[in-house]
């Protein structure tokens, strides 16, 4: 992951905070920026201008984003929508919700996993992979291991280093940054999700996202914390394979 991601998105809240989004240049601008970032823009900005942001994205964009947006938000939004588009927002906001209930009612279901990444937050990217078939989320830390705990195989079944976790953790409370992305493969819908990459990552994550439910300044940095997740998917996995992703594990070997 872009060590900067997270300043980045932070940093488009504070430099459009007094822009005005009603000119023509608005379609222009929003056009260069990520999803995720759009996002970011509607859930922080006032009512009005998040409202003439959501109107000037695309509808696939707008499907994205709605349920995102706080009740407030989606109230004055669907008040402005035709009978017909406040139907299909309808259908956008039952489909999120019954993916919620999904993920609360089987967790550990890979497609669960996979369908309520999609719902949180953007699909970065489908991306290069040995097989191409690796997709990347970029979502909020609190969602993910604050929210829910998800649990996961190391994909060697290695344990981890419990000092190297602590140090990790204390350096994301002083820096706000991951280090990385977290790699993960799904071989099927019944087997658990394996950590290629970034196991210490995500065992640093789960222990301050427990923190986080009762400690005020972790769970602040948690709402800011984007983590990315680049989750690989192969059928099976066979020897060939397993070395494929190992080799891909080692290109960020000084990473946890």
């Amino acid at each position: 992951m872009n060590p900067s991601s997270t300043e980045q998105a932070n940093q488009i809240s504070i430099d459009f905070a007094n822009f005005d989004f009603t000119g023509q240049r608005i379609k222009t601008i929003l056009a260069c920026l990520r999803l995720d970032q759009i996002i970011d823009l509607l859930q922080t900005a006032d009512e009005p201008v998040a409202t003439e942001i959501f109107h000037n994205i695309e509808t696939k964009h707008q499907n994205y984003a709605y349920p995102l947006l706080g009740k407030q938000k989606m109230k004055i939004i669907h008040d402005m929508q035709s009978e017909d588009r406040k139907k299909e927002l309808d259908s956008v906001l039952v489909s999120f919700e019954k993916i919620n209930e999904c993920f609360n009612t089987d967790p550990t279901n890979p497609m669960s996993f996979i369908s309520y990444l999609s719902a949180l937050n953007s699909k970065l990217t489908n991306k290069w992979s040995f097989d191409k078939k690796c997709q990347s989320f970029l979502i909020p830390a609190s969602k993910l291991f604050k929210d829910y705990n998800f649990s996961c195989e190391s994909f060697d079944n290695s344990e981890t280093d419990a000092n190297f976790v602590e140090r990790m953790k204390q350096a994301i409370i002083e820096s706000g940054l991951i280090f990385g992305s977290i790699s993960i493969a799904i071989t099927s819908e019944k087997n658990p999700i394996q950590i290629i990459d970034g196991k210490h990552r995500w065992k640093a994550l789960q222990q301050l996202g427990e923190l986080a439910k009762t400690n005020e300044v972790i769970d602040k940095l948690f709402n800011v914390i984007k983590v990315q997740i680049d989750i690989f998917f192969c059928q099976q996995m066979k020897d060939q394979q397993k070395s494929r992703f190992l080799q891909l594990a080692q290109y960020n070997k000084n990473l946890p």
